[in-house]
């Protein structure tokens, strides 16, 4: 994988996130797709087992330094560790389903988001809820949290799907290895 065009494809994939989620947010609730998502499942969908780890890994860092908790002392918290965790899980997850998968169709990128999206923001919830239980006093509704989430899953998939028409004619610029899916070797 050509590690100079993910960095450029994360470095618009987060100008998107930030800088478009007010507007792209359903106002009765907070929901709103995820451009970091659908970068990583295009990763995942192609790039070798090694290279997805890492750009999971480090999206989901940088997603995690980028937000930040209100406290319920009235002061906010930078946690690093689950979006970071939770993109490794989704990664998983398009790294057991891409042998069944067809990767040029658009549909299968926006189900794969669904599920990348659905199973991060589920390990960010469970992560956020036990450490409010047991360290700092995080101003937080996990039920609330958990049902936001799940509706940006949804959001995210349809994001995906139509960014799909982009991210499959830039293939090429990303210089992903042909991997041999049935057995696993490049």
């Amino acid at each position: 994988m050509n590690w100079f065009s993910f960095a450029i494809a994360a470095w618009i994939g987060f100008g998107l996130e930030i800088g478009l989620r007010d507007m792209f947010s359903l106002r009765p609730w907070s929901p709103a797709p995820s451009f970091v998502v659908a970068l990583l499942v295009f990763i995942a969908m192609h790039a070798s087992q090694r290279a997805v780890l890492w750009a999971a890994v480090i999206l989901g860092v940088i997603v995690d330094l980028t937000g930040s908790f209100t406290l319920q002392t009235g002061g906010s918290a930078v946690l690093l560790g689950p979006n970071a965790i939770g993109f490794l899980l989704g990664a998983q997850v398009v790294l057991a389903l891409r042998g069944m998968i067809v990767s040029r169709n658009p549909l299968s990128m926006g189900v794969l988001a669904i599920a990348v999206s659905a199973v991060s923001q589920i390990v960010v919830v469970a992560f956020l809820t036990v450490h409010k239980i047991y360290s700092d006093p995080i101003d937080w509704d996990a039920s609330r949290r958990l049902l936001d989430s799940l509706l940006s899953a949804i959001y995210t998939g349809a994001a995906a799907t139509i960014l799909s028409f982009l991210f499959i004619p830039i293939t090429p610029l990303f210089g992903f290895v042909h991997v041999n899916r049935r057995f696993g070797h490049p």
